[in-house]
């Protein structure tokens, strides 16, 4: 959502409060459905994968307050 002119093109803010991003990774579809979250999902599994393996990181932390973490299953 950071690099979604929709949202704000938040990562400008990140930046300018002196941070540096070693990348930006695209993953968000346009589309809020169930199908499109899922597609999206499986876009930043491969893009995230292809970034580690680019940067190499020593520690990976994973927030757990984004909607695609926390989606329920309707019955």
């Amino acid at each position: 959502m950071h690099l979604s002119p929709e949202f704000g093109l938040t990562y400008k803010e990140i930046e300018k409060d002196g941070l540096k991003i070693d990348e930006k990774i695209e993953i968000l579809l346009s589309s809020d459905t169930n199908i499109g979250v899922s597609k999206s999902m499986g876009l930043a599994l491969i893009s995230f994968a292809e970034a580690y393996k680019r940067l190499k990181p020593n520690l990976l932390i994973g927030l757990g307050d984004r909607f695609e973490l926390c989606k329920t299953i309707k019955n």
